[in-house]
Protein backbone atom coordinates (compact mmCIF):
# COMPACT_ATOMS: atom_id res chain seq x y z
CA UNK A 1 0.00 0.00 0.00
CA UNK A 2 1.37 3.55 -0.77
CA UNK A 3 2.12 6.34 1.81
CA UNK A 4 -0.89 8.01 0.23
CA UNK A 5 -3.43 5.56 0.59
CA UNK A 6 -2.33 4.41 3.76
CA UNK A 7 -2.58 8.50 5.24
CA UNK A 8 -6.17 8.24 3.91
CA UNK A 9 -7.35 4.76 5.54
CA UNK A 10 -5.59 5.92 9.01
CA UNK A 11 -5.41 9.85 9.37
CA UNK A 12 -8.00 11.15 7.06
CA UNK A 13 -11.79 12.47 6.14
CA UNK A 14 -12.79 12.96 3.03
CA UNK A 15 -15.18 16.39 3.25
CA UNK A 16 -17.26 18.17 0.72
CA UNK A 17 -17.31 21.31 -1.37
CA UNK A 18 -18.30 23.32 1.39
CA UNK A 19 -15.82 21.11 4.07
CA UNK A 20 -17.97 19.35 5.89
CA UNK A 21 -18.81 15.88 6.85
CA UNK A 22 -21.63 14.13 8.15
CA UNK A 23 -21.94 11.56 10.66
CA UNK A 24 -23.46 9.33 7.67
CA UNK A 25 -20.11 9.20 5.44
CA UNK A 26 -18.56 7.76 9.05
CA UNK A 27 -17.94 3.94 8.38
CA UNK A 28 -18.83 2.36 11.54
CA UNK A 29 -15.12 1.63 13.81
CA UNK A 30 -14.37 -2.04 14.29
CA UNK A 31 -15.62 -3.35 17.65
CA UNK A 32 -11.99 -4.75 18.41
CA UNK A 33 -10.71 -1.12 18.28
CA UNK A 34 -10.42 1.11 21.17
CA UNK A 35 -12.92 3.53 19.60
CA UNK A 36 -15.21 0.68 18.82
CA UNK A 37 -15.64 -0.63 22.11
CA UNK A 38 -16.81 2.78 23.57
CA UNK A 39 -20.16 2.61 21.87
CA UNK A 40 -21.99 1.69 24.45
CA UNK A 41 -20.37 4.98 26.80
CA UNK A 42 -22.44 7.08 24.52
CA UNK A 43 -26.03 7.87 25.21
CA UNK A 44 -26.57 8.72 21.70
CA UNK A 45 -27.75 6.99 18.76
CA UNK A 46 -27.13 8.36 15.32
CA UNK A 47 -29.10 8.32 11.94
CA UNK A 48 -28.19 7.61 9.20
CA UNK A 49 -28.91 10.63 7.71
CA UNK A 50 -27.55 14.19 6.33
CA UNK A 51 -29.31 16.28 9.22
CA UNK A 52 -27.90 16.50 12.66
CA UNK A 53 -28.82 18.35 15.12
CA UNK A 54 -25.73 18.82 16.68
CA UNK A 55 -23.25 21.39 13.77
CA UNK A 56 -20.35 22.11 15.11
CA UNK A 57 -17.42 24.00 13.23
CA UNK A 58 -13.76 22.87 13.98
CA UNK A 59 -10.50 24.64 12.89
CA UNK A 60 -7.35 23.13 10.91
CA UNK A 61 -4.11 23.98 11.05
CA UNK A 62 -3.19 24.47 7.00
CA UNK A 63 -0.92 21.37 6.56
CA UNK A 64 -4.40 19.10 8.09
CA UNK A 65 -6.46 20.10 5.08
CA UNK A 66 -5.11 18.20 1.85
CA UNK A 67 -5.80 17.61 -1.50
CA UNK A 68 -5.31 14.36 -3.20
CA UNK A 69 -6.70 13.36 -6.90
CA UNK A 70 -8.89 16.59 -7.01
CA UNK A 71 -10.32 15.23 -3.47
CA UNK A 72 -10.56 17.41 -0.16
CA UNK A 73 -9.45 15.81 2.68
CA UNK A 74 -9.22 16.71 6.08
CA UNK A 75 -5.78 14.63 7.59
CA UNK A 76 -4.80 14.92 11.13
CA UNK A 77 -3.23 13.44 14.12
CA UNK A 78 -6.66 14.14 16.30
CA UNK A 79 -8.32 11.17 14.07
CA UNK A 80 -10.20 9.61 16.92
CA UNK A 81 -11.57 12.67 18.34
CA UNK A 82 -13.05 13.56 15.45
CA UNK A 83 -14.54 9.81 14.74
CA UNK A 84 -15.76 9.78 18.21
CA UNK A 85 -17.97 12.84 17.18
CA UNK A 86 -19.12 11.68 13.87
CA UNK A 87 -19.97 7.92 15.04
CA UNK A 88 -21.13 8.77 18.96
CA UNK A 89 -22.28 12.08 18.87
CA UNK A 90 -23.95 12.21 15.82
CA UNK A 91 -22.48 15.94 15.17
CA UNK A 92 -21.98 16.97 11.36
CA UNK A 93 -18.23 19.46 11.52
CA UNK A 94 -17.85 22.05 9.42
CA UNK A 95 -13.95 22.66 8.75
CA UNK A 96 -12.45 25.83 8.57
CA UNK A 97 -8.26 26.29 7.97
CA UNK A 98 -6.40 29.00 9.83
CA UNK A 99 -4.12 30.85 8.52
CA UNK A 100 -1.35 29.86 11.40
CA UNK A 101 0.27 26.83 12.08
CA UNK A 102 0.52 27.36 15.73
CA UNK A 103 -1.82 27.66 19.05
CA UNK A 104 -1.26 31.38 19.28
CA UNK A 105 -1.03 34.00 22.29
CA UNK A 106 -2.59 37.41 23.55
CA UNK A 107 -0.56 39.99 21.88
CA UNK A 108 1.07 42.50 23.99
CA UNK A 109 -1.61 45.23 23.90
CA UNK A 110 -4.12 42.33 24.49
CA UNK A 111 -6.59 43.11 22.28
CA UNK A 112 -6.42 40.37 19.88
CA UNK A 113 -5.11 37.16 19.69
CA UNK A 114 -2.82 35.29 17.50
CA UNK A 115 -2.57 31.78 15.58
CA UNK A 116 -5.47 29.66 15.44
CA UNK A 117 -6.83 30.80 18.61
CA UNK A 118 -7.99 34.23 17.02
CA UNK A 119 -10.87 31.62 15.30
CA UNK A 120 -11.70 31.13 18.50
CA UNK A 121 -11.98 34.48 19.67
CA UNK A 122 -13.53 35.45 16.69
CA UNK A 123 -16.33 33.01 17.43
CA UNK A 124 -15.80 31.79 13.77
CA UNK A 125 -14.84 27.90 15.05
CA UNK A 126 -16.63 26.32 18.03
CA UNK A 127 -13.68 23.70 18.73
CA UNK A 128 -9.72 22.50 17.65
CA UNK A 129 -9.31 18.95 17.67
CA UNK A 130 -5.93 19.53 19.38
CA UNK A 131 -4.57 19.24 22.99
CA UNK A 132 -4.09 23.23 24.14
CA UNK A 133 -2.18 23.92 27.18
CA UNK A 134 -3.65 26.34 29.22
CA UNK A 135 -2.56 29.88 31.34
CA UNK A 136 -4.67 32.46 32.24
CA UNK A 137 -5.66 34.33 28.67
CA UNK A 138 -6.32 31.12 27.33
CA UNK A 139 -8.73 30.30 29.74
CA UNK A 140 -10.84 33.51 29.36
CA UNK A 141 -11.74 32.26 25.97
CA UNK A 142 -11.79 28.66 26.15
CA UNK A 143 -14.19 26.19 28.61
CA UNK A 144 -12.19 25.19 31.42
CA UNK A 145 -14.91 23.21 33.07
CA UNK A 146 -13.08 19.54 32.55
CA UNK A 147 -8.84 19.66 32.18
CA UNK A 148 -6.48 17.39 32.14
CA UNK A 149 -2.68 17.35 33.79
CA UNK A 150 -0.02 18.23 31.54
CA UNK A 151 3.50 17.93 32.98
CA UNK A 152 5.90 21.01 31.63
CA UNK A 153 5.84 22.41 28.38
CA UNK A 154 9.40 22.39 28.18
CA UNK A 155 11.79 19.90 28.75
CA UNK A 156 15.11 19.10 26.92
CA UNK A 157 15.76 16.44 24.75
CA UNK A 158 19.40 15.27 23.56
CA UNK A 159 21.54 12.28 22.77
CA UNK A 160 23.59 11.16 25.29
CA UNK A 161 27.42 11.51 25.83
CA UNK A 162 30.08 9.73 26.94
CA UNK A 163 32.91 10.90 28.25
CA UNK A 164 36.46 8.81 30.08
CA UNK A 165 35.15 7.83 33.53
CA UNK A 166 38.57 7.35 35.60
CA UNK A 167 36.54 6.60 38.59
CA UNK A 168 37.63 3.31 40.60
CA UNK A 169 34.54 2.06 42.16
CA UNK A 170 32.87 1.50 39.09
CA UNK A 171 33.38 -2.26 39.34
CA UNK A 172 30.94 -2.02 41.92
CA UNK A 173 28.41 -0.78 39.82
CA UNK A 174 28.28 -3.57 37.35
CA UNK A 175 25.39 -5.43 39.91
CA UNK A 176 22.45 -3.84 41.87
CA UNK A 177 22.62 -3.33 45.28
CA UNK A 178 20.39 -6.65 45.82
CA UNK A 179 23.09 -8.67 43.75
CA UNK A 180 25.74 -7.08 46.01
CA UNK A 181 24.11 -7.77 49.62
CA UNK A 182 23.37 -11.29 48.36
CA UNK A 183 26.98 -11.88 47.61
CA UNK A 184 28.11 -9.99 51.22
CA UNK A 185 25.67 -11.95 52.72
CA UNK A 186 27.16 -15.35 51.29
CA UNK A 187 30.48 -13.98 52.54
CA UNK A 188 29.67 -13.54 56.02
CA UNK A 189 28.10 -17.21 56.20
CA UNK A 190 31.45 -18.96 54.46
CA UNK A 191 33.80 -16.88 56.26
CA UNK A 192 31.68 -18.22 59.27
CA UNK A 193 32.01 -21.98 58.29
CA UNK A 194 35.97 -21.36 57.75
CA UNK A 195 36.22 -19.72 61.94
CA UNK A 196 34.08 -22.92 62.37
CA UNK A 197 36.31 -25.25 60.80
CA UNK A 198 39.18 -23.53 62.69
CA UNK A 199 37.92 -23.82 66.13
CA UNK A 200 37.90 -27.57 65.36
CA UNK A 201 40.84 -27.87 64.02
CA UNK A 202 42.33 -25.90 67.61
CA UNK A 203 40.20 -28.23 69.54
CA UNK A 204 41.90 -31.46 68.05
CA UNK A 205 45.19 -30.06 67.63
CA UNK A 206 47.94 -31.46 69.59
CA UNK A 207 48.73 -29.64 72.42
CA UNK A 208 52.52 -30.31 72.25
CA UNK A 209 52.79 -28.97 69.02
CA UNK A 210 53.55 -25.50 69.92
CA UNK A 211 53.94 -24.94 65.58
CA UNK A 212 49.92 -26.17 65.64
CA UNK A 213 48.89 -24.14 68.36
CA UNK A 214 46.09 -21.53 67.47
CA UNK A 215 45.96 -18.14 69.83
CA UNK A 216 43.26 -15.64 69.35
CA UNK A 217 45.34 -13.48 67.42
CA UNK A 218 46.00 -16.37 65.05
CA UNK A 219 42.41 -16.84 65.02
CA UNK A 220 41.47 -13.38 63.98
CA UNK A 221 44.06 -13.27 61.19
CA UNK A 222 42.94 -16.17 59.63
CA UNK A 223 39.64 -14.72 59.75
CA UNK A 224 40.84 -11.83 57.52
CA UNK A 225 43.18 -13.93 55.60
CA UNK A 226 40.34 -16.05 54.76
CA UNK A 227 37.82 -12.96 53.41
CA UNK A 228 40.58 -11.84 50.86
CA UNK A 229 40.38 -15.70 49.87
CA UNK A 230 36.85 -15.90 49.47
CA UNK A 231 36.86 -12.55 47.33
CA UNK A 232 39.69 -13.94 45.04
CA UNK A 233 37.54 -17.09 45.06
CA UNK A 234 34.31 -15.02 44.09
CA UNK A 235 36.19 -13.53 40.85
CA UNK A 236 37.72 -16.30 39.79
CA UNK A 237 40.92 -17.39 41.35
CA UNK A 238 42.31 -20.74 41.66
CA UNK A 239 42.51 -22.64 44.46
CA UNK A 240 46.24 -23.19 45.15
CA UNK A 241 46.80 -21.29 48.32
CA UNK A 242 43.70 -23.46 50.15
CA UNK A 243 45.34 -26.57 47.94
CA UNK A 244 48.98 -25.69 49.04
CA UNK A 245 47.87 -25.14 52.18
CA UNK A 246 46.07 -28.33 53.50
CA UNK A 247 48.54 -30.28 51.26
CA UNK A 248 51.48 -28.40 53.89
CA UNK A 249 49.47 -29.25 56.59
CA UNK A 250 49.45 -32.62 55.60
CA UNK A 251 52.82 -33.42 55.28
CA UNK A 252 53.72 -31.77 58.30
CA UNK A 253 51.35 -33.84 60.12
CA UNK A 254 52.43 -37.11 58.62
CA UNK A 255 56.40 -36.12 59.21
CA UNK A 256 55.13 -35.14 63.43
CA UNK A 257 53.31 -38.34 63.32
CA UNK A 258 56.48 -40.09 62.16
CA UNK A 259 59.03 -38.78 64.57
CA UNK A 260 56.45 -38.94 67.83
CA UNK A 261 55.31 -42.55 66.78
CA UNK A 262 51.39 -42.55 67.95
CA UNK A 263 49.12 -44.91 67.12
CA UNK A 264 47.19 -44.53 64.10
CA UNK A 265 43.96 -44.05 65.82
CA UNK A 266 45.24 -41.12 67.22
CA UNK A 267 47.01 -39.53 64.31
CA UNK A 268 43.20 -39.63 62.75
CA UNK A 269 41.97 -37.46 65.24
CA UNK A 270 44.65 -34.19 64.99
CA UNK A 271 43.32 -32.41 61.53
CA UNK A 272 40.10 -32.43 59.56
CA UNK A 273 41.36 -31.88 56.76
CA UNK A 274 38.70 -33.36 54.72
CA UNK A 275 36.27 -30.29 55.70
CA UNK A 276 35.09 -27.83 52.95
CA UNK A 277 36.43 -30.20 50.55
CA UNK A 278 33.46 -31.22 48.83
CA UNK A 279 31.66 -27.69 49.72
CA UNK A 280 35.08 -26.16 48.08
CA UNK A 281 34.21 -27.84 44.74
CA UNK A 282 31.01 -26.42 44.23
CA UNK A 283 32.39 -22.60 45.10
CA UNK A 284 35.39 -23.09 42.55
CA UNK A 285 33.55 -24.50 40.31
CA UNK A 286 30.97 -21.22 40.51
CA UNK A 287 33.81 -19.07 40.37
CA UNK A 288 35.05 -20.70 37.06
CA UNK A 289 31.89 -19.92 35.69
CA UNK A 290 31.93 -16.56 36.39
CA UNK A 291 35.08 -16.27 35.44
CA UNK A 292 34.44 -17.55 31.68
CA UNK A 293 31.39 -15.47 31.90
CA UNK A 294 32.47 -11.95 33.41
CA UNK A 295 36.05 -11.79 32.30
CA UNK A 296 35.66 -10.07 29.14
CA UNK A 297 32.79 -7.59 30.43
CA UNK A 298 34.86 -6.70 33.42
CA UNK A 299 37.79 -5.82 31.16
CA UNK A 300 35.24 -3.98 29.27
CA UNK A 301 33.81 -2.29 31.54
CA UNK A 302 37.24 -1.11 33.19
CA UNK A 303 37.68 0.72 30.10
CA UNK A 304 34.45 1.77 29.82
CA UNK A 305 33.18 5.86 29.20
CA UNK A 306 30.85 7.68 31.82
CA UNK A 307 27.86 8.96 30.30
CA UNK A 308 26.68 12.63 30.66
CA UNK A 309 23.44 13.52 30.57
CA UNK A 310 21.68 17.09 30.61
CA UNK A 311 19.60 16.71 33.02
CA UNK A 312 18.65 20.35 34.29
CA UNK A 313 18.07 23.74 32.21
CA UNK A 314 21.33 24.99 34.48
CA UNK A 315 23.48 22.07 32.79
CA UNK A 316 22.35 22.85 29.39
CA UNK A 317 23.26 26.59 29.93
CA UNK A 318 26.82 25.63 30.83
CA UNK A 319 26.61 23.23 28.45
CA UNK A 320 26.24 26.05 25.52
CA UNK A 321 28.95 28.42 27.18
CA UNK A 322 31.59 25.69 26.68
CA UNK A 323 30.68 24.36 23.46
CA UNK A 324 29.84 27.54 20.91
CA UNK A 325 29.21 25.32 18.01
CA UNK A 326 25.71 23.51 19.62
CA UNK A 327 22.24 24.47 18.33
CA UNK A 328 18.71 24.28 19.90
CA UNK A 329 16.19 23.32 17.97
CA UNK A 330 12.82 25.36 18.92
CA UNK A 331 9.64 25.21 17.63
CA UNK A 332 8.72 28.45 15.90
CA UNK A 333 5.61 29.93 17.29
CA UNK A 334 4.46 27.15 19.69
CA UNK A 335 3.83 28.00 23.54
CA UNK A 336 6.84 26.45 24.29
CA UNK A 337 8.90 27.65 21.89
CA UNK A 338 8.18 31.47 23.02
CA UNK A 339 8.87 30.35 26.50
CA UNK A 340 11.93 28.98 26.36
CA UNK A 341 13.42 31.53 24.13
CA UNK A 342 12.40 34.13 26.95
CA UNK A 343 14.23 32.12 29.37
CA UNK A 344 17.28 31.72 27.55
CA UNK A 345 17.32 35.15 25.54
CA UNK A 346 21.02 34.59 25.99
CA UNK A 347 21.19 32.06 23.37
CA UNK A 348 19.44 33.73 20.84
CA UNK A 349 21.88 32.67 17.91
CA UNK A 350 22.08 29.43 18.73
CA UNK A 351 18.04 28.96 18.23
CA UNK A 352 17.10 26.63 14.81
CA UNK A 353 13.50 27.34 14.45
CA UNK A 354 11.54 24.24 13.55
CA UNK A 355 7.72 23.71 12.32
CA UNK A 356 5.85 21.98 15.25
CA UNK A 357 5.62 18.47 13.14
CA UNK A 358 9.30 18.64 12.05
CA UNK A 359 10.19 17.97 16.06
CA UNK A 360 9.40 14.40 15.18
CA UNK A 361 10.93 13.31 12.22
CA UNK A 362 13.98 11.19 11.48
CA UNK A 363 15.70 14.58 10.04
CA UNK A 364 15.48 16.45 13.30
CA UNK A 365 16.36 13.04 15.31
CA UNK A 366 19.13 12.10 13.09
CA UNK A 367 20.74 15.71 13.91
CA UNK A 368 20.50 15.05 17.61
CA UNK A 369 22.35 11.57 17.24
CA UNK A 370 24.79 12.35 14.39
CA UNK A 371 25.23 16.75 14.81
CA UNK A 372 25.39 18.91 17.67
CA UNK A 373 22.12 19.76 18.94
CA UNK A 374 19.04 19.67 21.45
CA UNK A 375 15.33 19.54 21.02
CA UNK A 376 12.75 21.72 23.02
CA UNK A 377 9.71 20.15 23.14
CA UNK A 378 6.92 19.19 25.70
CA UNK A 379 8.14 16.45 28.13
CA UNK A 380 4.79 14.31 26.58
CA UNK A 381 6.06 14.31 23.05
CA UNK A 382 9.82 14.07 24.57
CA UNK A 383 9.30 11.02 26.26
CA UNK A 384 7.22 10.02 22.92
CA UNK A 385 10.37 10.58 20.70
CA UNK A 386 12.49 8.98 23.19
CA UNK A 387 10.41 5.57 23.24
CA UNK A 388 9.93 5.14 19.69
CA UNK A 389 13.42 5.41 19.15
CA UNK A 390 14.35 3.71 21.90
CA UNK A 391 17.83 2.51 20.50
CA UNK A 392 18.78 5.07 20.33
CA UNK A 393 19.75 6.68 23.55
CA UNK A 394 17.96 9.93 23.40
CA UNK A 395 17.65 11.48 26.61
CA UNK A 396 14.40 13.40 28.21
CA UNK A 397 16.05 15.90 31.22
CA UNK A 398 14.44 15.12 34.43
CA UNK A 399 13.91 19.28 34.98
CA UNK A 400 11.19 20.73 32.85
CA UNK A 401 9.50 24.42 33.17
CA UNK A 402 5.31 25.12 33.43
CA UNK A 403 3.47 21.96 34.64
CA UNK A 404 0.14 22.74 33.31
CA UNK A 405 -3.20 21.43 32.62
CA UNK A 406 -4.62 21.24 28.55
CA UNK A 407 -7.49 19.82 27.30
CA UNK A 408 -9.15 20.24 23.99
CA UNK A 409 -9.38 23.67 22.85
CA UNK A 410 -13.43 24.24 23.28
CA UNK A 411 -15.30 27.58 23.10
CA UNK A 412 -15.88 29.24 26.20
CA UNK A 413 -19.48 30.45 24.91
CA UNK A 414 -20.15 27.33 23.35
CA UNK A 415 -24.40 26.87 22.95
CA UNK A 416 -25.83 23.16 23.70
CA UNK A 417 -26.24 20.11 22.76
CA UNK A 418 -22.56 21.05 21.20
CA UNK A 419 -20.72 22.06 24.53
CA UNK A 420 -21.97 18.65 26.07
CA UNK A 421 -20.80 16.54 23.46
CA UNK A 422 -17.26 18.16 23.24
CA UNK A 423 -17.26 17.70 26.92
CA UNK A 424 -18.11 14.32 26.82
CA UNK A 425 -15.44 13.46 24.32
CA UNK A 426 -12.50 15.04 26.46
CA UNK A 427 -13.02 12.67 29.26
CA UNK A 428 -13.72 9.11 26.91
CA UNK A 429 -10.69 10.25 25.35
CA UNK A 430 -8.90 10.91 28.84
CA UNK A 431 -10.02 7.87 30.96
CA UNK A 432 -9.95 5.69 28.14
CA UNK A 433 -6.17 6.41 26.90
CA UNK A 434 -7.26 7.44 23.84
CA UNK A 435 -4.86 10.42 23.92
CA UNK A 436 -2.23 8.17 24.51
CA UNK A 437 -3.34 6.68 21.69
CA UNK A 438 -3.87 9.66 19.48
CA UNK A 439 0.09 11.08 20.79
CA UNK A 440 1.63 7.27 19.97
CA UNK A 441 0.46 7.81 16.19
CA UNK A 442 1.97 11.35 15.68
CA UNK A 443 5.48 9.96 14.44
CA UNK A 444 3.76 7.60 11.76
CA UNK A 445 1.55 10.89 10.83
CA UNK A 446 4.24 13.09 10.18
CA UNK A 447 6.30 10.43 8.24
CA UNK A 448 3.95 9.61 5.76
CA UNK A 449 2.87 13.58 5.39
CA UNK A 450 6.72 13.65 4.45
CA UNK A 451 6.69 10.94 2.24
CA UNK A 452 4.15 12.07 0.55
CA UNK A 453 6.11 15.25 0.11
CA UNK A 454 8.82 13.82 -1.19
CA UNK A 455 7.27 11.72 -3.44
CA UNK A 456 5.35 15.15 -5.35
CA UNK A 457 9.06 16.03 -5.08
CA UNK A 458 10.01 13.42 -7.58
CA UNK A 459 8.61 14.96 -10.46
CA UNK A 460 10.25 18.37 -10.21
CA UNK A 461 13.95 16.26 -8.96
CA UNK A 462 16.55 14.73 -11.21
CA UNK A 463 16.72 11.35 -11.33
CA UNK A 464 20.14 10.84 -9.63
CA UNK A 465 18.44 12.87 -6.90
CA UNK A 466 15.62 10.63 -6.53
CA UNK A 467 18.19 7.44 -6.62
CA UNK A 468 20.38 9.25 -4.02
CA UNK A 469 17.74 9.50 -1.90
CA UNK A 470 16.50 6.21 -1.50
CA UNK A 471 19.98 5.24 -1.17
CA UNK A 472 20.11 6.96 2.19
CA UNK A 473 16.91 5.94 3.28
CA UNK A 474 17.90 1.91 2.95
CA UNK A 475 21.12 3.06 5.15
CA UNK A 476 19.00 4.60 7.49
CA UNK A 477 16.64 1.69 7.78
CA UNK A 478 19.53 -0.81 7.99
CA UNK A 479 21.40 0.77 10.52
CA UNK A 480 17.64 1.07 12.38
CA UNK A 481 17.61 -2.75 12.07
CA UNK A 482 21.27 -3.10 13.19
CA UNK A 483 20.56 -1.24 16.51
CA UNK A 484 17.56 -3.43 17.38
CA UNK A 485 19.36 -7.05 16.82
CA UNK A 486 22.38 -4.86 19.02
CA UNK A 487 19.38 -3.99 21.19
CA UNK A 488 17.88 -7.86 21.71
CA UNK A 489 21.44 -9.25 22.20
CA UNK A 490 22.25 -6.72 25.42
CA UNK A 491 19.01 -7.64 27.10
CA UNK A 492 19.94 -11.36 26.44
CA UNK A 493 23.30 -10.96 27.69
CA UNK A 494 21.89 -8.90 30.55
CA UNK A 495 19.27 -11.56 31.24
CA UNK A 496 21.57 -14.87 31.37
CA UNK A 497 24.24 -12.89 33.41
CA UNK A 498 21.30 -12.18 35.80
CA UNK A 499 20.34 -15.92 35.97
CA UNK A 500 24.02 -17.37 36.38
CA UNK A 501 24.48 -14.70 39.68
CA UNK A 502 21.55 -15.94 41.31
CA UNK A 503 22.80 -19.61 40.12
CA UNK A 504 25.84 -19.38 41.97
CA UNK A 505 24.56 -17.80 44.98
CA UNK A 506 22.37 -20.76 45.34
CA UNK A 507 25.57 -22.74 44.92
CA UNK A 508 26.91 -20.83 48.03
CA UNK A 509 24.38 -21.90 49.82
CA UNK A 510 24.41 -25.72 48.79
CA UNK A 511 28.26 -25.68 49.59
CA UNK A 512 27.49 -24.22 53.30
CA UNK A 513 25.01 -27.22 53.87
CA UNK A 514 27.77 -29.63 52.48
CA UNK A 515 30.03 -28.39 54.70
CA UNK A 516 27.83 -28.36 57.60
CA UNK A 517 26.59 -32.04 57.02
CA UNK A 518 30.98 -32.59 56.52
CA UNK A 519 32.03 -31.32 59.82
CA UNK A 520 28.52 -33.18 61.72
CA UNK A 521 29.98 -36.64 59.72
CA UNK A 522 33.26 -36.24 61.22
CA UNK A 523 32.40 -35.17 64.78
CA UNK A 524 30.28 -38.43 64.78
CA UNK A 525 32.50 -40.54 63.00
CA UNK A 526 35.45 -39.59 65.73
CA UNK A 527 32.95 -40.02 68.73
CA UNK A 528 31.77 -43.73 67.01
CA UNK A 529 35.96 -44.65 66.96
CA UNK A 530 36.52 -43.62 70.42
Amino acid sequence: MSPVAKLIDDYCFKIDLNRTIWPSTMSKMNDSSIIGRLSGNFNYNMKNTTQSNCQLRAGLYPNEFVIIDNQQYVCTSSYEILAMLLQYCGCSINFIVSDENYGGFLTANGSSWTGILRLIDENKIDFIPHMLSRNNERNAILNNEFLMPQEHLVAILSQKRYLADDDPLKLFRAFSMDIWSLIFVSFICFTLSIYVMNKIQQKYNDPFDNKHHFNQQMTEFLLLHNMVDVFALFMGQEFFKWKNSICDQRNKLKQHNCRRRRPQHQRQHLYPIRILRNSLIFWIVCSLILRLLFATDILALLVSQKEQMINTFQQLGIWLWQHNDYRIFVEQQSTTGRNFRTKFARFDDRFVTIEYEDATTWHTIDKLINDRYFLIVDRERANLIADFYGNLKLHVSKEGLLSTMSNIAIRKNLNEPGKTHLLEVSKKIFHYGIWKLSMGKLIRYNWLKNEIKRLKYQEFKISNNTNLYSQEKSELRFKRNQLNNESKTRTSNATNASSLIHLYLLAIAISLIIFFLEQLHYILKRKNKK
